[in-house]
């Protein structure tokens, strides 16, 4: 155990040590477990201010990292209200509860039965995969609302190309299982397919499609996402994925998407779920059996509304997760800070750390 000289603050020396750890780390010998002997510690240099801007340099160090810590947790704290927030605000939205009042102020004459009657009526599902006891257990939905499945809006449904894709950037991205986040389509880390290959072309993406994960972990399969403008036309998607192509999709897909990837539409989708070693799937015969709680035209355009504004929200946390992300970063930029002497706690009529170099030595020589 090392014991500081008298005029050095163990604070000091401890938070001075806690900047240099990777330089340290550096500095240690061994594979796995690198080993920092005192021999690298004695003769590691290290800042010496006066014992009084020591003891002022730890005070606002400790301030200021308090400071972060706080933050920290405030922004774990906004997370979880969030989230918490958002699946409540979800269920209301697919049992009614969140349009409750606009359908006592809104006069809506068209029915469900008129929005579906332009996709082409009720379909037939054969050999329905859905457990009758899942169909016995549907909550109950509000006048004006009924039970429809997925297959009644779909126009068609489409898995992804299998070819092999690459990291030619010249090429069309595609889209991969791992690119849907959070109900939202990331274009990072992609892998490409030569722009003449004839996938690209058959496969091509439209704004509003859904692309829907088929295959993945049983805790992430089903994770859904809405092709936007920005996408559409220039890009194509890999085989775990499945398009769907809805009917009045400019009206349906973020309805329909938003309910997928609700707890609802999670706990209706993983009772159709096959597992197969580690790995979770649902097909598109399954998928297209999905119960869909569905209101009239107008009431599924003020409840996507209504979700759009939450989700807005949802960027705005995002934003604080980046700030969180980053207070590593900030922790180290302070400690920096305080051992270039930049936190303005020096003070000139202190003496100087020559001085108390001095006079280590000169006890050291004694």
């Amino acid at each position: 155990m090392a014991i500081p000289y008298k005029n050095t603050s163990t604070k000091f020396l401890f938070y001075y040590f806690l900047f240099q750890r990777q330089n340290l780390i550096n500095l240690g010998k061994g594979g796995a477990q690198p080993n920092i002997s005192q021999t690298i510690l004695k003769k590691y240099p290290c800042p010496l201010p006066p014992i009084n801007e020591q003891k002022r340099i730890v005070y606002k160090v400790e301030n200021l990292l308090n400071k972060i810590d706080d933050a920290k947790q405030l922004i774990e704290e906004a997370r979880e209200t969030f989230e918490l927030r958002k699946a409540a605000i979800l269920d209301k939205a697919f049992r009614g509860e969140l349009t409750a009042e606009w359908r006592k102020k809104t006069k809506n004459k068209l029915t469900v039965q008129d929005f579906l009657d332009k996709m082409g009526g009720i379909k037939k599902i054969k050999n329905d995969p859905l457990d009758s006891k899942v169909l016995s257990n549907l909550y109950s939905l509000p006048n004006g609302w009924q039970w429809v499945r997925l297959n009644d809006l779909i126009e068609s449904t489409t898995y992804g190309t299998s070819a092999k894709a690459n990291d030619n950037i010249d090429g069309v991205p595609v889209i991969r299982m791992g690119n849907i986040i959070d109900g939202k389509i990331i274009m990072d880390d992609l892998k490409f397919l030569p722009t003449e290959h004839q996938d690209v072309k058959k496969l091509e993406l439209e704004e509003n499609d859904l692309l829907f994960n088929r295959t993945n972990s049983y805790e992430l399969v089903g994770k859904t996402a809405v092709v936007t403008n920005k996408i559409a036309g220039k890009a194509t998607f890999a085989s775990y994925l499945i398009r769907v192509r809805l009917y009045h999709k400019e009206i349906l897909a973020n309805y329909v998407c938003n309910y997928i990837n609700s707890h609802i539409g999670r706990n209706m989708l993983l009772t159709m779920v096959t597992q197969q070693v580690g790995q979770a799937n649902i097909n598109a015969k399954k998928l297209a059996a999905l119960p869909i709680p569905l209101p009239p035209e107008e009431e599924i355009k003020e409840i996507s509304r209504l979700i759009e504004q939450v989700l807005n929200k949802e960027e705005q946390i995002k934003t604080l997760l980046l700030i969180e992300q980053n207070v590593e970063k900030v922790k180290q930029s302070i400690l920096s800070k305080a051992f270039r002497g930049e936190l303005g706690t020096n003070d000139p009529q202190e003496e100087s750390a020559l001085e108390i170099l001095k006079e280590i030595l000169r006890e050291k020589l004694k």
